[in-house]
């Protein structure tokens, strides 16, 4: 134990710590880190700052549906490809575009602004097909162009009352400082729906 003695010649040197600068130690003629209160010591330690917790993040993948910036949850699509040749289907609604083949299967493409009621979406410029699957079904969207992957902390979600007042295939809406107002698409909805009215067929 290192100390610090006063009745000799001879004095063992008494290496303060940084954090004891400034106490008193003089009223103890030999004292220790040992024996020094416990309540003294807490005072003059440095705090150390708290651990923060990570914010709640959920991924979706973003597009453009018209005007407008919308999304998916990520989990819902495969991949991304160019328009490519579609074969047409007799009595099919207007916004199925037809039957499209990639990489070896068959599904439908579906024109995503037209199924909304918003339009029709521009085959010029950067239109792609996102390719999204749900419960084993696989359907082709089309829209005029994609943004990519992105993260939002949850606590951007805005309140259920105004996505629920925009349609019933909205689930949420995010505000965003780099993508504004973001509608996010309630895809499993939209693929139910589309299944319904081509079996009515």
């Amino acid at each position: 134990m290192l100390c610090l003695q006063t009745n000799g010649a001879s004095k063992s040197h008494f290496s303060r710590p940084h954090f004891l600068t400034g106490v008193d130690l003089r009223s103890d003629t030999r004292i220790g880190l040992d024996t020094f209160p416990l309540k003294h010591v807490l005072k003059a330690a440095p705090e150390r700052p708290l651990p923060v917790a990570p914010t709640p993040q959920e991924e979706y993948f973003l597009f453009s549906l018209g005007a407008q910036r919308a999304g998916v949850r990520s989990e819902f699509v495969r991949e991304v490809a160019r328009v490519p040749a579609v074969t047409p289907l007799p009595k099919a609604h207007a916004y199925l575009m037809g039957a499209m083949g990639h990489r070896g299967e068959v599904f439908p493409a579906v024109d995503l602004l037209r199924f909304l009621g918003r339009g029709t979406t521009s085959r010029e410029g950067r239109v792609r097909v996102f390719v999204a699957e749900i419960d084993n079904v696989i359907v082709g969207f089309l829209v005029e162009q994609i943004v990519g992957l992105h993260r939002f902390a949850v606590s951007d979600r805005l309140s259920p009352t105004l996505a629920e007042a925009t349609g019933e295939y909205i689930s949420a809406v995010i505000r965003s400082e780099s993508h504004g107002l973001v509608t996010v698409l309630h895809l499993p909805a939209v693929v139910k729906a589309i299944r319904e009215r081509t079996d009515k067929r």
